[in-house]
């Protein structure tokens, strides 16, 4: 008989790559899944309010008449359950406050981007404007090229022949 074994988690430190991000989520997600009490809250799509202090119960309600005995819980179940695993993920991810992830995460998915932002792993295209520009000038680089700068003129040429893709 064979028995799955959660692989060692670790912490995550200030200096993550996305790899090693990813390799922990991925880890920290099959350790959760685990528990039968956990995989509900880690489907995708699957989401649930911000813990105020009007609002304990996170837009949970008890499980309807269809669900049968053996698996139906209780609201106080849902929230006790959701909370035993968002207080893991918060074991783990030390480096970003437990109410951060305890009290205002929405889904499991909230929680990877607030992790990946604070890595500053988010990629999307209003990044693309932060980056250089590359335009040829004739006139304006002529004149800063062969002012004294041969040298550079001959360099600045050469790479132009070896990646015509620069000059635009």
């Amino acid at each position: 008989m064979s028995t799955h074994r959660a692989p060692k988690q670790w912490y995550l430190s200030k200096s993550e790559t996305i790899n090693s991000f990813e390799n922990e989520r991925q880890n920290l997600l099959y350790t959760l899944s685990l528990d039968s009490n956990f995989s509900p809250f880690l489907a995708e799509g699957i989401t649930w309010g911000k813990k105020t202090t009007t609002a304990v119960l996170r837009g949970f309600t008890d499980d309807g008449k269809d669900v049968a005995e053996a698996s139906h819980l209780t609201v106080q179940q849902k929230v006790n359950f959701l909370e035993l695993m968002l207080g893991q993920i918060a074991y783990y991810c030390v480096i970003i406050s437990r109410n951060t992830l305890v009290k205002n995460s929405t889904s499991i998915q909230s929680i990877w981007k607030t992790i990946r932002q604070h890595f500053g792993f988010q990629i999307s295209g209003a990044h693309l404007s932060t980056l250089p520009r590359f335009t040829w000038n004739p006139i304006k680089d002529l004149k800063f090229f062969t002012k004294g700068r041969w040298p550079l003129w001959r360099i600045y040429c050469s790479k132009l022949t070896a990646h015509p893709t620069m000059v635009t």
